[in-house]
């Protein structure tokens, strides 16, 4: 997991870009110039300032910037590794809500995407969240009404600015979706990724159970190449899952299930 710091020296005095990223351990990490007061942090090809502007309040801006995300429910805490469970609790900084986060709902599906830009790799790594609504939710669609109780990915469709990224699934998980979150099985998880990884954490009941209900969404983030993309959309494409043969059923035609393209802008404020 990248790590993150906070580095107080006089980053303009006799201590060049090289020696600095010599003595700094890989991952993110923010430097205070106490000369200017301003916050930096390394980017390709350099430092790059964490803020709008350069003040001697810099660091004070940042963190007010930050604490405003959370108590404005922009950001939140969750599981930062998803198949790692509570373990992994903390500061989420993929956006639950604003400019750089979207969801749409397609035949009871919500597919909800999220970014942060990367400045230290210039560029951006994504969230994808996917489940079916529950009866009590708004916009929820009846298993008569949508044609099928539950679903499964079969494939995905990325777009990147100009570039296409299609293929099958998501790293290697085909997502059995029901209403509420999703079904773990050795057909969603065929090469035991997600119980692999996580099974020191699984009770004893969970260790023995062949599939397991998750009751919340299937989490895939990844990231793109380094990129000056402008749009980032996309959809995944579904069909009615049959619970008996653990398979998508070829007698029913599939669905497309859309994200909202999210424009790319570079945010003012780096975390």
């Amino acid at each position: 997991m990248p790590m993150c710091g906070l580095f107080v020296c006089e980053i303009f005095g006799s201590c060049t870009l090289r020696q600095l990223m010599r003595y700094t351990p890989r991952g993110k990490f923010f430097f205070l110039d106490t000369t200017t007061g301003g916050l930096l942090t390394l980017a390709e090809g350099g430092l790059k300032s964490a803020t709008p502007k350069v003040t001697e309040d810099s660091l004070l801006i940042w963190m007010r910037e930050h604490t405003r995300k959370l108590l404005d429910g922009e950001c939140t805490a969750s599981m930062l590794v998803p198949e790692m469970g509570q373990s992994s609790l903390g500061v989420n900084l993929f956006p639950i809500r604003g400019d750089l986060f979207a969801n749409k709902v397609t035949k009871n599906v919500s597919i909800s995407s999220s970014l942060v830009y990367m400045v230290e790799m210039g560029s951006w790594a994504y969230s994808i969240r996917m489940r079916q609504l529950r009866s009590d939710e708004e916009g929820y669609e009846t298993e008569e009404k949508r044609g099928f109780k539950n679903c499964i990915l079969t494939s995905r469709h990325l777009i990147i600015g100009d570039q296409h990224v299609r293929g099958e699934a998501v790293i290697g998980f085909y997502p059995i979706l029901c209403e509420g979150g999703w079904i773990l099985n050795s057909r969603s998880d065929p090469h035991h990724q997600y119980t692999r990884s996580r099974y020191v954490f699984l009770d004893a009941e969970e260790k023995r159970l062949e599939e397991t209900r998750k009751e919340e969404e299937f989490i895939y983030q990844s990231r793109t190449g380094p990129s000056r993309a402008e749009i980032f959309g996309g959809d995944f494409h579904f069909v009615p899952y049959d619970e008996k043969s653990q398979n998508g059923r070829s007698d029913q035609a599939g669905f497309d299930a859309a994200m909202v393209s999210i424009p790319l802008r570079t945010p003012k404020f780096l975390y």
